[in-house]
């Protein structure tokens, strides 16, 4: 193994925060949710998921499944603060090469720890990262499952294997054995609607999409298909990607295997990147007030819509909700290939002063001053502003 990649993925991180909170959930069929008119669920616990609820379902419809399902609001404060505490503890005791894909996921590339520690048989290196896992389980409260490899793909299939508490390591010699026997449905980075298209195909499981060379299947995946089969072949990279300094603007972007138009992928896909900017942000000790919905259509045609609201924000509701408002109003006839959010115009957390001055000039940042009006009367729960240019047609206000 030319390096020793792992994947380092919470278990059920918002659910299990909440617990820590309120040990009488444990073992309770449980969601974090707002209670926003676009209530959706952020994490489920292994018990709700029995029900059939799963992230980014509608809160009411996660009701019908689960009579006595527990509901708690997010408390994203502590799920920064419990973040930080867990991957500081991995930079300074085991590696600084540290990639954070998410709040509650992690690259990390152990190849030094491991050569130092002298570590070289699967037995050993299993015993290593079962003692990595109880120490963090110990020092933080938190349950995580790790996979380890040679590329980022392997480390990342490991960590899914087995959850919670799995650990799983996956060598290039393991592919045949441990991944092609996977439903196609597991295999990471393949997006849901392309399943039916594969099933019709004939394929059902990862071996079954390695060894079918259809010019469809090359077709359906484009360009991502060489990539496919490179993890698949564990020559793909191992690069982690250190964060070196701080963004003048945070933002973070998903590409769709395929062109989509399905409201809920890409609802859910605006949420996870929404998550993912907060997150960055908290970190960082920044808000922002400008917030942008990159969209990339079938034609590799970008196009960028920002809101600046009317205050300093870096919770992921807020992002997510103003991102979905522009998705609502610009693009839901389109067929997506890829999505992005952003957050700009920041500050330090510290110098927040809320303020809104409703004749500011915006003429610097791409706005809809529709939905800006359309976000002030709804928090106000009445019909209280209107647009200027609005005042001589005869409007109520």
């Amino acid at each position: 193994m030319e390096k020793y990649i792992c994947h380092i993925d919470l278990n059920m991180f918002f659910a299990a925060a909440q617990i820590l909170l309120e040990p009488e959930l444990e073992g309770k069929p449980l969601i974090i949710a707002s209670s926003s008119r676009r209530g959706i669920v952020s994490t489920a616990s292994y018990e709700a998921r029995k029900y059939g609820i799963h992230s980014a379902m509608p809160t009411y419809q996660a009701k019908l499944l689960c009579k006595n399902l527990e509901i708690r609001k997010p408390n994203f404060a502590l799920y920064q603060s419990l973040s930080n505490t867990f991957f500081t503890y991995i930079k300074e005791h085991y590696s600084s090469i540290l990639e954070q894909a998410s709040i509650d996921e992690a690259y990390i590339d152990l190849t030094d720890y491991i050569k130092q520690n002298k570590v070289s048989s699967r037995d050993d290196l299993y015993s290593l990262l079962k003692e990595i896992q109880d120490t963090l389980l110990k020092e933080t409260k938190l349950k995580c499952s790790i996979g380890l490899g040679p590329t980022r793909f392997l480390a990342k299939m490991g960590s899914d294997y087995k959850k919670p508490l799995g650990i799983t390591i996956i060598n290039k010699d393991d592919i045949k054995r441990m991944i092609y026997p996977l439903k196609i449905e597991d295999f990471y980075g393949i997006g849901k609607r392309s399943y039916p298209k594969l099933h019709t195909l004939g394929i059902y499981s990862i071996e079954d999409f390695a060894l079918n060379k259809s010019p469809l299947i090359k077709k359906m995946f484009g360009k991502y298909y060489e990539e496919m089969i490179s993890n698949l072949e564990g020559t793909s990279s191992s690069e982690i990607k250190v964060d070196r300094g701080q963004a003048k603007s945070i933002s973070s972007s998903s590409t769709f295997e395929y062109d989509t138009d399905s409201y809920e992928e890409i609802r859910e896909m605006i949420l996870n990147k929404s998550m993912e900017v907060a997150s960055d942000l908290k970190k960082q000790h920044l808000m922002g007030k400008t917030i942008s919905l990159i969209i990339k259509d079938y034609r590799f045609k970008s196009f960028s819509r920002s809101l600046t609201i009317d205050s300093y924000v870096n919770d992921y509701l807020s992002i997510y909700e103003t991102c979905m408002e522009l998705y609502d109003k610009e693009f839901t006839d389109c067929l997506i290939r890829l999505v992005g959010v952003g957050v700009s115009s920041l500050i330090n957390e510290k110098d927040n002063v809320k303020q809104v001055d409703i004749f500011e000039e915006k003429s610097k940042v791409k706005t809809s001053p529709q939905l800006l009006v359309k976000q002030l009367n709804y928090k106000n729960n009445k019909e209280i502003f209107i647009l200027a240019k609005d005042l001589n047609k005869g409007k109520k206000r």
